[in-house]
């Protein structure tokens, strides 16, 4: 159901407070308790979005309150799609083709709200389009993970389940964490370590994967390959801050201090 511009205005007062509460300056903030416990679905945080920029065109709040407010919504739009990903998974166990339409609707959800952050400076589109390409990827492994059906194309190595899966889990141990009294930050460090690797590779184009797989086959003994951990992998610096930006969204926080990783692992 539609929900009304006056719960409209209600919630959006709501953030609104919130932002106020934090005294923040930085169009980077972002409170994870910005909107009521009654959280609002995917349609009604849009909605919420296109009423805050109404409101700032017509002066009713200023600019600079709106784009902190954009940006925080927008960043819950794209947390709530990673968090459905169990919802996905248990619709997905019961009806394949029911799944198949909630994994299309959050991909396109997800894409959605990253189009709304990148004008907001929130983030560069080189990195939106990893962070895309993460979430299709995570998205697809829990559908195929649950659908009764074989999804992944048969070859002598295919490291694309194991990134996806990583990446699907990472995410929920993130949100996970995001709900305890505290956050280790060597765990956190771990999280992130282990969603640049995922987040680079799903974004390898096709043609260097397959230049990777041809380079193992060659060196494998006995048909024996190593793990997707272990394979050297690049981690290009739109993966690393594709990374830190999924972590940090998951975690409800921004200006973690995770010292960026430039290595090869």
């Amino acid at each position: 159901m539609r929900c009304t511009r006056r719960d409209l205005m209600k919630q959006i007062g709501i953030a609104m407070a919130s932002l106020a509460a934090t005294r923040c300056t930085r169009v980077t903030c972002y409170a994870p308790a910005l909107l009521s416990t009654d959280t609002p679905s995917a349609d009604q945080l849009a909605q919420q979005t296109a009423v805050i920029r109404d409101l700032a065109q017509d002066g009713t709040i200023d600019p600079a309150t709106a784009v902190r407010a954009q940006a925080a919504i927008g960043r819950e739009r794209l947390r709530a799609c990673w968090l459905q990903l169990q919802q996905l998974a248990a619709v997905t166990a019961k009806d394949t083709s029911r799944g198949e339409e909630l994994r299309t609707s959050l991909v396109a959800e997800h894409q959605l709200a990253l189009d709304d952050l990148i004008p907001l400076s929130e983030i560069q589109p080189a990195v939106a389009e990893q962070v895309q390409v993460a979430f299709d990827g995570a998205a697809y492994h829990v559908w195929a993970a649950n659908a009764p059906i074989t999804c992944y194309k048969e070859t002598p190595i295919n490291y694309e389940p194991a990134s996806s899966d990583q990446l699907a889990r990472q995410s929920a141990l993130l949100a996970e964490m995001a709900q305890g009294s505290g956050l280790d930050q060597e765990a956190v460090a771990r999280a992130r370590a282990a969603v640049e690797r995922d987040i680079a590779f799903l974004n390898l184009p096709e043609d260097e994967v397959q230049a990777m797989y041809d380079k193992l086959m060659v060196a494998s003994t006995n048909g024996q390959y190593p793990t997707f951990d272990q394979v050297e992998l690049q981690i290009p610096p739109e993966s690393a801050d594709a990374a830190h930006f999924l972590v940090e969204l998951l975690l409800g926080v921004t200006g973690w201090p995770i010292a960026v990783r430039s290595c090869r692992l």
